[in-house]
C-alpha cells in the first residue's frame, strides 16, 4: 500500500494529478442534486399530461365502443417519450454521480419508474391539470389543436 501511495505523491509532485478544491465537489453534487430533481419533477409532469389529456379530449372516441387504434390516436406519444428519456437521463446521472451503483440499482430504477407512473397518474386525475390550464403559462401545453403542437397537426379534439 505504501508503494501506491509513494506512487500518487509522486505524481502529485510532479504536476501530472491535479488536486481540486473541496468547493469543486460541493458545487458538483449541489448541480446533480438540482439536476436529478428537475428531471424527475418534469418526467412526472409529461407522464401527467399524456395520462390527462386523452382523458380530457376523448372527443373522437366519446359515445363509441373502445377501439385501440382511436387511443393510439389520441395519446400524445411525445410528452411520454419526453418523459421516459427525462427518467432515463435521471438514471445516468444516479449511476454516473451518486452511490447507487453499489446497492441493487435495478430495484432503484424499478421503485423510481413506479412512482414517476403513479404520481404522473394521480395529477392527472386531481384538479392540477385544470388550475394550469386557465393560467397563461401553460396554456400552450394543453391545446393540442394550436399548429405548433408537438411534432406535427395531430388530431383536432381540444378546443
Amino acid at each position: 500500500m505504501s508503494e501506491l501511495k509513494d506512487n500518487l505523491m509522486k505524481e502529485i509532485e510532479e504536476d501530472k494529478l491535479k488536486m481540486r478544491p473541496r468547493s469543486f465537489f460541493v458545487f458538483t453534487k449541489a448541480a446533480v442534486e438540482i439536476s436529478l430533481i428537475a428531471l424527475f419533477v418534469s418526467a412526472i409532469f409529461l407522464i401527467n399530461l399524456s395520462v390527462y389529456l386523452p382523458k380530457r379530449g376523448l372527443g373522437p372516441m366519446h359515445g363509441q365502443p373502445f377501439r385501440l387504434n382511436m387511443l393510439l390516436n389520441v395519446v400524445p406519444w411525445h410528452y411520454l417519450i419526453f418523459g421516459a428519456i427525462g427518467l432515463g437521463l435521471s438514471f445516468w446521472l444516479l449511476y454516473r454521480f451518486t452511490g447507487t451503483y453499489k446497492k441493487h440499482f435495478l430495484a432503484v430504477v424499478a421503485i423510481i419508474s413506479i412512482l414517476a407512473l403513479l404520481l404522473g397518474t394521480m395529477l392527472a386525475f386531481s384538479n392540477f391539470n385544470q388550475r394550469l390550464e386557465r393560467g397563461p403559462g401553460f396554456r400552450n401545453l394543453y391545446m393540442m389543436d394550436d399548429a405548433g403542437f408537438g411534432m406535427g397537426p395531430g388530431p383536432r379534439y381540444l378546443k
